[in-house]
């Protein structure tokens, strides 16, 4: 699953992005719409946790060149609780 993004985040310099959001997988996303919280199932159930997400992001930070604004959007308690 993290191919993709992993993909993804490497092409950005060929994009018009200017801010990306990256979310992490949340077993209880009270919060989320129905496609958010199927795929954070799916994610979940693929083994993407929080760590995976930012060992990935720091695996790519140098493959970027574009400068651009990478927003995390997390409960606090995901990170409290890891």
């Amino acid at each position: 699953m993290l191919i993709f993004t992993k993909q993804f985040l490497q092409n950005l310099d060929n994009t018009a992005l200017d801010m990306l959001e990256v979310g992490i997988p949340y077993s209880d996303p009270l919060a989320d719409g129905k496609l958010i919280s199927h795929a954070s199932f799916l994610a979940s159930e693929a083994g993407v946790t929080t760590d995976t997400v930012f060992d990935l992001l720091t695996e790519i930070k140098d493959d970027i060149s574009k400068t651009f604004d990478l927003s995390d959007l997390l409960q606090s308690n995901i990170c409290l609780w890891n």
